[in-house]
């Protein structure tokens, strides 16, 4: 049994919701899912005496206990690899600069002072377990300009982070999938959350409303991504089927549960 720990913001509900849909395929992969939402690995204090990443924030220690039950500490040690989910978006800034040697500098600077980067910092104090990263997804558009971004590379900027991770750090970061992109700089809209019915409640007699989000990514793009990650480390099942990405559809519309389709190439 692989054991991966996976610590995230909130695009983690993607990759939680599309680990539900795939995770009869992989019977010998056991995912731990310790998610919240915005920027909060600062709070996690490395104890390397114990292999604890320690929660000081009472509020996520009791969000991890009510999920996953123990102490609402993470023992990174217990687990065979880390999945990071999240915490940092690529800026397109970071695209336009005068040559490739600027490009690359501008990269890992800023990859240096990122949230992603503190976290990853405090693992490696416990533990020299393999670490995945993703960061937070491209948003998503309903309407985009063919010339969005045109000419620059989001694999290449994948691939110059990904040479000094693996050197400095024994990290790989894996840029989302490519049939998930739209242009160079953006995420297809059928990857999206699109409409959704938030979950406060209402006031009684008040009508119920749908929301747009186009930052969030699906359960398809969390499976998708988990499949990506997974055949990386030579697991690739023959009779993978995954949900239909259909953040295109109308929420009224779509299948609950999802239509599964057949994986392709991953």
């Amino acid at each position: 049994m692989i054991k991966i720990c996976v610590i995230g913001n909130s695009h983690a509900a993607s990759i939680k919701s599309g680990w539900l849909a795939i995770s009869e395929y992989y019977p010998e992969v056991e995912l731990t899912i310790y998610p919240f939402h915005g920027l909060y690995y600062e709070t996690f204090t490395p104890v390397p005496e114990e292999g604890l990443l320690r929660m000081e924030k009472d509020i996520i220690r009791n969000r991890f206990i009510h999920l996953l039950g123990g102490d609402g500490h993470v023992r990174i040690n217990n687990f065979d690899q880390c999945l990071i989910v999240g915490g940092v978006k690529l800026q397109a800034a970071l695209f336009d600069t005068y040559s490739e040697q600027v490009r690359r500098t501008a990269l890992i600077d800023w990859y240096e002072n990122s949230h992603i980067h503190l976290l990853v910092k405090k693992i490696r104090l416990l533990s020299d377990l393999p670490i995945d990263i993703t960061l937070n997804p491209l948003r998503a558009f309903r309407s985009l300009s063919e010339n969005w971004m045109e000419g620059y590379s989001y694999q290449g900027t994948i691939d110059i982070l990904n040479a000094y991770l693996q050197e400095a750090y024994n990290a790989r970061l894996y840029g989302q999938p490519d049939n998930t992109i739209e242009g160079a700089f953006a995420s297809k809209v059928e990857y999206a959350v699109g409409e959704y019915r938030p979950n406060s409640s209402t006031l009684p007699g008040a009508t119920p409303t749908i929301e747009d989000d186009l930052l969030h990514m699906n359960r398809a793009f969390g499976a998708l991504m988990l499949a990506k990650i997974l055949a990386a480390q030579g697991m690739r099942p023959k009779a993978l089927k995954l949900p239909e990405p259909d953040g295109h559809i109308a929420l009224a519309k779509r299948h609950n549960p999802p239509k599964m389709i057949k994986a392709g190439k991953l």
